[in-house]
């Protein structure tokens, strides 16, 4: 993507009335989004609700719903009040349900908006006698737990539903880019998170089959003793840090090889290994961001296991700038515990043998 063009997704925000403070948390959250990880993907979120759509003569919800109709990424909010009709004659009972029907239409007829919901915990004395309104919004979720048509989360404080916001922004954008980079004769659907990326060239032992082949291109250039591109050194450099063991003087990425390699390389071409490589340079110069990150980071599907390993595993910069990373984005940070033979598996999928060759061996 063009360097300072960034393509706008719609996003819309769904709720009644009683949902004002989540409302601008939900900007805030946005407004989070786009100066961090959508500045480095190269998109803007324009969250667009309700209280955005400019008065104009006609039914007020006819008007709302033309946003619902735009949009790509619908968010709903629900608490303790169901709304009002949008209208005396419609057969909607309120005008949230009507936007929600209608963004599951078009997820049907189009396949988007993609589609997500939060419930805010409802205290406990309000359950004994819901009301009316309390009682369909109950309703509703029960509904969406036995259709199984849409996923929600549930949430009780303000700082547990922004994280779960921020959350579900970043997978959607992240999938998003991972979509519009998949060349226009691949059907494959986008990995979802924990998978490795199905974008990682294909690898034979411990390289890729295209840093196979590269080697051989430069080893024939050496041979001819023809000029090599800065760009190849780089990779070549690159090529060596993946392949570096125990007992090797260490080796890292510079910050200028890292910036070549993204400047003019095919991040296609590269083995997981490698990318791995460049993320922890990225990684080493956060504070300074002096080195790309977020462009390698990305090509993981599984970038949150990718963060939180690098929180243990690596140097010491890379772990401070992995602490640093997540909370820019404000992951949560867990670790895999489920016994050893699979705590040894999950860095090898998650791509980061080449933070510690060893665990390469199988168990």
């Amino acid at each position: 993507m063009a360097e300072n063009v960034r393509k706008v997704v719609k996003v819309f925000l769904a709720s009644p009335g009683d949902l004002g403070r989540e409302r601008s948390l939900a900007k805030e959250a946005v407004d989070e989004i786009n100066e961090t990880i959508g500045r480095t993907f190269g998109y803007h979120v324009d969250l667009i609700g309700w209280e955005d759509t400019v008065s104009a003569y006609g039914r007020p919800q006819a008007l709302i719903n033309k946003e619902v109709e735009q949009c790509e990424y619908f968010i709903g909010l629900m608490w303790k009040r169901w709304g009002t009709p949008p209208d005396s004659e419609g057969r909607f009972t309120s005008g949230f349900e009507e936007e929600f029907e209608l963004a599951l239409s078009r997820r049907s007829s189009e396949g988007k908006p993609e589609i997500s919901m939060f419930f805010k915990e409802i205290p406990s004395d309000k359950l004994d006698d819901p009301g009316t309104g309390l009682q369909r919004v109950l309703e509703f979720r029960k509904q969406m737990i036995t259709e199984k048509r849409v996923l929600f989360e549930d949430f009780k404080t303000e700082d547990d539903y922004q994280k779960k916001l921020r959350r579900a922004l970043f997978r959607y954008l992240s999938n998003l880019r991972a979509t519009n980079e998949t060349s226009p004769d691949d059907s494959s659907v986008a990995p979802s998170a924990g998978q490795t990326s199905s974008k990682d060239a294909p690898t034979e032992g411990m390289l890729s089959t295209s840093a196979l082949s590269f080697l051989e291109r430069i080893a024939a250039v050496a041979k001819k003793k023809k000029h090599i591109e800065p760009f190849d050194l780089a990779r070549f450099r690159l090529i060596g840090q993946v392949l570096h063991q125990q007992g090797n003087d260490e080796d890292v990425m510079g910050v200028h090889d890292a910036n070549l390699i993204f400047r003019y390389g095919d991040i296609g071409q590269l083995g997981p290994d490698e990318v791995t490589a460049l993320a922890d340079c990225g990684l080493r110069n956060i504070s300074s961001q002096t080195a790309p990150l977020w462009q390698w980071v990305a090509h993981r599907a599984d970038i949150v296991d990718f963060l939180s390993l690098g929180t243990f595993l690596g140097s010491e910069a890379v772990r401070r700038g992995s602490f640093r990373a997540m909370t820019l984005i404000k992951a949560p940070l867990y670790l895999d515990n489920r016994g050893d033979h699979r705590q040894r598996r999950r860095p090898i999928q998650c791509g980061i043998r080449s933070r510690h060759p060893e665990l390469h061996q199988t168990p």
